[in-house]
C-alpha cells in the first residue's frame, strides 16, 4: 500500500489491518498479513463501497471459517 493510499488501520480477528482508498477516491482497499501463507494479502472492497468496514469483518469471518 502506498503511504498516500493509507486512511487508517483496524484489528480484525487478532489481525492488524491496514485500510487505505485508491488514487482516485472510488475503491476502499485492505491489506494484512496472512500468518498461513507467510506473506501479505491486498484485497479491495470493490468500487463506491463506503461501508468498508463491515465489508473487511465479512472477509475475515469467511476467511476463518476457511482455515
Amino acid at each position: 500500500m502506498k503511504k498516500e493510499d493509507y486512511l487508517k488501520s483496524i484489528i480484525v480477528n487478532d489481525t492488524l489491518v491496514n485500510i487505505g482508498i485508491d488514487d482516485y477516491g472510488q475503491c476502499y482497499y485492505f491489506e494484512y498479513y496472512d500468518t498461513k501463507e507467510g506473506q501479505i494479502k491486498e484485497v479491495s472492497c470493490g468500487t463506491y463501497c463506503t461501508n468498508y468496514e463491515e465489508e473487511i469483518k465479512d472477509y475475515f469471518n469467511y476467511y476463518e471459517r476457511r482455515k
